[in-house]
């Protein structure tokens, strides 16, 4: 046993001098030999947790810093392993493990600070800030802080309050996203100021996303609600393009051209290129006009950083279809047509079908007759909630 105790200590000694050397892979290795010999080694589990946190691999690191705890569960070993399952959104757990600092550190801020945010995640936002503002001294000069007390001022219908918060953490940063990020959460808290109550979900999408909700040809686009499934008929579809449209005639959005994300989405981009009179695009030729992309279906938000980095240049996004309702959803679109669940289209994937599809399409917004309450429906963003996304 002790021989295994002494290789162990010798292969951790061996992946701290490859670590000091750049030479990572081989240090990991190492880490991972010395607990092979030794289960016991603290040590190398703290090494093997900052290495997984260091590269992003959230799940792994969240369990070397569980095995440095178990073994003994000091400070350092307690706030990482629980700001990692906070990472992980295990709030629970987290909640757990700070509460063990707690009793050790019963005077901590940061454990404070950080039990807060779990209450902010978890819907008690009175409760997470009033502790934010018992280490207000502590976390003053901290842009981060002032933006947690501005979301839950948010959540608590304080938006004066929380602009001001937003205002302070702004004044805090210089990094230009992050100046971004607190001027987008400003503009959540002025279209909340908007309302004198927010009655229907294409108020709340709009105040919280700053979206535009079309709707389709089963309600009244200004009255939408989600729908767990739906399929699109080329009537439904073409009401929704039309409203678009009409919008868009009302100068409350605009694009240069349009583009289709695949080739599902084609017969959309198409019809609602001609609707707008704008060139449908295979690719960007000319990255300085503003290109509006269409998708079919919309599932998660990592589809608008791809289409960011994709795009050099202004775009905005269209879907018809959102899998899901976007308080779930970190980031969204520009405009939906709906949000569906299980939504489906009324054309296969087939190149013919689609190729039929855009007739079809066309065939049935010539078809379509102007809605009796258009004027309502482009007064609602012209006249009165005019922080729309696209037009920050």
């Amino acid at each position: 046993m002790a021989d295994k105790f002494r290789q162990a200590e010798l292969h951790y000694r061996r992946g701290l001098s490859l670590e000091h050397a750049g030479r990572i892979a081989e240090a990991v290795e190492e880490y991972r030999q010395a607990l092979q010999e030794n289960p016991q080694l603290r040590a190398a589990h703290v090494a093997l947790a900052k290495y997984y946190l260091r590269n992003g691999l959230m799940a792994k690191a969240a369990d070397a810093w569980h095995a440095v705890v178990a073994i003994e569960p000091d400070y350092e070993g307690l706030t990482n392993y629980a700001t990692v399952l906070i990472e992980l959104k295990q709030y629970h757990e987290a909640r757990r493990i700070l509460r063990l600092c707690v009793d050790l550190f019963p005077l901590d801020t940061f454990v404070t600070y950080e039990l807060a945010y779990i209450d902010f995640a978890e819907g008690l936002y009175q409760q997470a800030l009033d502790q934010l503002l018992d280490v207000r001294p502590i976390y003053n000069d901290e842009w981060e802080f002032h933006e947690l007390i501005g979301r839950c001022q948010i959540k608590l219908q304080l938006y004066d309050a929380a602009l001001a918060s937003f205002g302070r953490a702004i004044l805090l940063v210089e990094d230009d996203e992050q100046i971004e990020q607190l001027q987008d959460l400003g503009s959540v808290a002025r279209r909340h100021q908007e309302f004198a109550m927010v009655s229907n979900e294409k108020d709340a999408w709009y105040a919280t996303h700053g979206l535009i909700c079309l709707g389709s040809n089963i309600d009244d686009g200004l009255n939408i609600k989600p729908q767990a499934a739906f399929a699109w008929s080329f009537e439904a579809i073409a009401t929704t393009l039309q409203r678009a449209a009409v919008l868009a005639e009302g100068h409350i959005w605009r694009c240069d051209q349009v583009l289709a994300l695949d080739s599902q989405s084609k017969p959309l981009a198409q019809a609602l290129a001609q609707l707008l009179q704008r060139p449908y695009i295979q690719k960007i030729s000319d990255p300085e006009k503003n290109t509006l992309v269409v998708m079919a279906e919309f599932n998660q938000s990592a589809m608008l950083e791809a289409i960011a980095e994709q795009i050099d240049g202004p775009h905005s996004i269209f879907a018809l279809s959102m899998s899901s309702t976007p308080e779930l959803l970190d980031d969204v679109p520009d405009l939906i047509g709906l949000p569906i669940q299980k939504p489906s289209l009324p054309w296969l994937s087939q190149a013919a079908a689609i190729a039929n599809a855009s007739q079809e399409l066309l065939a049935a917004l010539a078809q379509t007759k102007p809605e009796p309450n258009r004027e309502q429906q482009v007064e609602y963003y012209r006249e009165h909630h005019r922080l729309i996304s696209l037009n920050d």
